[in-house]
C-alpha cells in the first residue's frame, strides 16, 4: 500500500507498506486510529498524546497531531493507496511521486 508518511520535524514522504495491522503499527508505533481528511485517511497512533509523542503537524478540525502519522486511501475493503493529488490538493504540499 502506498502512502505518505510524516515524522516529527521530517518531511513528508511516499512510502511503501503492506496492508496489514503489524506493518501499519510497526509505522505509526502502537494502536492505531484513523480519521477522514479529503478522499484520504490520516493514520495515526490512538495512545500518542498519552504515550508523550513529539508534536507533529496541526490540523484543521482535529488540532495537533503527534508522533509518525501517514495519510492512506480508503474504500469499502478497507485501507488502500493514498490519493496523491487529493493530498496534494488538500494540503498544498507537494510531495515527490
Amino acid at each position: 500500500m502506498k502512502i505518505i508518511v510524516k515524522k516529527p520535524h521530517d518531511k513528508f514522504c511516499i512510502e511503501e507498506i503492506e496492508n496489514n495491522v503489524k506493518e501499519i503499527q510497526k509505522v505509526i508505533g502502537g494502536y492505531f486510529e484513523c480519521v477522514p481528511y479529503g478522499k484520504n485517511l490520516i493514520v495515526m497512533d490512538e495512545d500518542g498524546k498519552f504515550k508523550n509523542y513529539e508534536p507533529n503537524i496541526t490540523v484543521m478540525h482535529y488540532g495537533t497531531l503527534v508522533g509518525t502519522i501517514f495519510f492512506c486511501g480508503s474504500n469499502s475493503s478497507g485501507m488502500t493507496d493514498v490519493d496523491i493529488e487529493d493530498f496534494e490538493k488538500v494540503t498544498g504540499i507537494k510531495v515527490a511521486k
